[in-house]
């Protein structure tokens, strides 16, 4: 249903002639799509800085296994996305047996915004948000503004969700991952 409103709405907007061929290959993108904002590894990473956000307050070092262990993921990538947030300062490491990582700042000074930048640069709606992108219907676009509004509003969100949000969900995941 959705798609047929919207290629009614594009046909009209743009005047545009749609044959068969160009819906059957609209469906077939959008089915094969990935529509995900966060990508499996910024997950991973969040997941990540959730184990950290726990051991926060008690000023305990979690090494890079523990951490890959309690947030379940892959040993190789735990380190990988380690070294990209201590390279943005969100984490500190501290070298030697009771060393490990821990976060360079209060949780209530993370922003989700600042994870999800880092391990997957900046989140668009769509490509004509992207500085690199000339859209040739800027201008001219009824979606423009509407979408950028709404890529307004998801950064916003990002950036006012801090990981010092996270609560006792957050703990209940990790018993329930350790179990």
């Amino acid at each position: 249903m959705f798609q047929k409103v919207f290629l009614k709405n594009l046909q009209k907007t743009f005047d545009l002639k749609i044959s068969k061929t160009i819906i059957v290959l609209y469906r077939k993108c959008i089915s094969r799509s990935n529509m995900d904002i966060i990508k499996r590894n910024t997950d991973y990473a969040l997941r990540i800085i959730a184990v950290l956000n726990d051991s926060f307050h008690t000023g305990e070092f979690i090494s890079a296994r523990a951490l890959s262990r309690e947030a379940v993921v892959p040993y190789p990538l735990t380190c990988k996305l380690l070294q990209k947030l201590q390279k943005r300062e969100i984490v500190k490491s501290e070298m030697g047996p009771r060393g490990g990582y821990f976060l360079a700042h209060s949780p209530d000074q993370i922003s989700f915004l600042n994870i999800i930048e880092t391990i997957q640069g900046p989140i668009r709606i769509n490509r004509c948000f992207s500085g690199e992108y000339h859209c040739p219907l800027r201008g001219k676009c009824g979606l423009h503004d509407k979408l950028g509004r709404l890529q307004a509003e998801v950064v916003n969100s990002l950036q006012n969700s801090k990981i010092g949000d996270l609560g006792s969900k957050n703990e209940e995941f990790l018993k329930e991952t350790k179990a």
